[in-house]
């Protein structure tokens, strides 16, 4: 078994092909190398047309979109004040209300004592 093994490895060796056209091989494969550059040359041409006609289409919109950033912006700001507005009103009737519970208190005691 060991015998057949080594002559399949030495007919294997004895048949290899060592690229003998090497320069050959390398000249082939630049040339499919410069097919490739080529045509992703004309990807990316294409694909900047097609960015630059999207940005005509768009025209005006990235300062809509500012514009609309800008009023949220202050629209949120108003609600901040609205929401701290209504907290120290919200606290203002809290305190408000504890006074006239402490006034019906004292003349409910009041009436209580005069019973």
């Amino acid at each position: 078994p060991k015998v057949s093994q080594v002559n399949k490895m030495e007919d294997a060796v004895a048949n290899r092909d060592l690229g003998g056209d090497l320069k050959a091989q390398v000249g082939s494969i630049n040339e499919e190398m410069a097919l490739y550059r080529d045509g992703k040359r004309k990807v990316q041409e294409k694909l900047s047309e097609l960015m630059e006609s999207r940005k005509e289409q768009l025209g005006d919109l990235p300062k809509i979109i500012e514009e609309r950033d800008a009023i949220g912006k202050k629209i949120a700001e108003k609600v901040q004040e609205r929401n701290a507005l209504r907290d120290d009103f919200r606290a203002k009737e809290r305190e408000f209300n504890q006074h006239l519970a402490e006034q019906r208190k004292l003349r409910q005691e009041k009436a209580m004592e005069e019973r």
